[in-house]
């Protein structure tokens, strides 16, 4: 009777382990494309404090990936090809970074955009492969070392393919130059630090604008 209780017990721990990985981590059908657009709005009365003379923004970069894959992420340090991102607006080391790695499988680059602008790209997702996650990123210029985006959306949920997540575009510090004004002159910052939230002057932690996902195939 003892044992009988003992292995209901275990096998109700473990069904409920698979039901739990089941739900966190199903497998969607098929390669859907989502369009990644980010609707800029950053403006004078907005963001008063040092409007610079020629603001814009670098051509949004969006990539879809793998769990184990991280393009960037807030509390990290930089990679070369966000790094290259940030303080020049130049994508090119992040694609290579991309063509590179066997977790990453699509990315698009979009078009420089104004201060009150749309850009937008579309990325192909892969469900059997498991690289249903999708970031995006794109420079606030100029500055010093900052950027928008999202990071490691999982659009991928219960077994479905998401049909849209929106949310701000709100500031991050790239950690990798010691700037504090959109004009600052180069100041590298020995050793990097970690990728943090935009809060002080003069963006003061007011939003850029916001993005939109939609599932469009």
């Amino acid at each position: 009777m003892v044992l009988s209780s003992m292995a209901s017990r275990v096998l109700a721990v473990f069904f409920a382990a698979v039901l739990i990985f089941t739900c966190v981590d199903a497998q969607c059908p098929g390669r859907p494309k989502y369009q990644v657009k980010f609707i800029y709005r950053w403006t004078r009365s907005s963001h008063p404090i040092a409007y610079p003379s020629f603001p814009h923004f670098s051509s949004l970069v969006g990539v879809s990936h793998s769990k184990s894959y991280t393009f960037w992420r807030l509390n990290r340090l930089s990679s070369q090809g966000v790094k290259n991102i940030a303080e020049l607006g130049s994508n090119g080391q992040a694609v290579r970074e991309f063509r590179s790695d066997s977790r990453v499988f699509k990315y698009s680059v979009g078009s420089i955009s104004g201060p009150v602008d749309v850009d937008m790209v579309t990325v192909t997702m892969n469900g059997p492969a498991r690289q249903s996650f999708l970031s995006a990123a794109s420079m606030i210029a100029p500055s010093p070392d900052w950027f928008l985006g999202f990071s490691g959306q999982q659009m991928c949920q219960n077994g479905r393919w998401r049909k849209s997540i929106s949310g701000s575009l709100v500031g991050y510090d790239a950690g990798t130059d010691s700037g504090t004004t959109y004009n600052s002159a180069n100041k590298v910052t020995s050793p990097a630090r970690p990728i943090r939230r935009l809060s002080g002057s003069p963006t003061n932690g007011v939003r850029f604008g916001t993005y939109v996902v939609t599932r469009v195939a």
